[in-house]
């Protein structure tokens, strides 16, 4: 049986829909972003969405197991996609960059606000 852990909540608190993209490496590229290569989850206005990882216990981690997030403008990445534009994607769709690591995720997760205005 696969077990997963909660790590992170991440609350929307702004007026359009945003995607929050997880990765176990540190460095994200424009051509990743653009083609749509991440696990990630949508996020609507204003909803409250519970971030996943697949491990059973975190505890039991080496302190080097971070996990990166990012959170992206939904309205700015499918702009930049319909007009085949990889250049910038990043820069321009990204809200916010955090990373957690992972043995140090308590019981009751952090919650992440989203309210900056786009």
């Amino acid at each position: 049986m696969d077990r997963k852990s909660e790590v992170v909540v991440i609350n929307n608190n702004t007026t359009s829909s945003i995607l929050v993209a997880k990765l176990l490496i540190p460095n994200l590229t424009d051509s990743l972003v653009f083609i749509d290569y991440l696990d990630q989850t949508h996020v609507n206005s204003g909803e409250v969405s519970s971030i996943w990882l697949p491990y059973g216990n975190l505890k039991n981690l080496p302190a080097s197991e971070i996990a990166y997030f990012y959170i992206f403008n939904v309205d700015s990445l499918e702009k930049y996609r319909s007009i085949k534009k990889v250049q910038g994607i990043l820069k321009a769709s990204l809200i916010r960059r955090f990373s957690i690591q992972l043995n140090e995720v308590k019981n009751q997760v952090d919650t992440v606000y989203v309210i900056k205005p786009f």
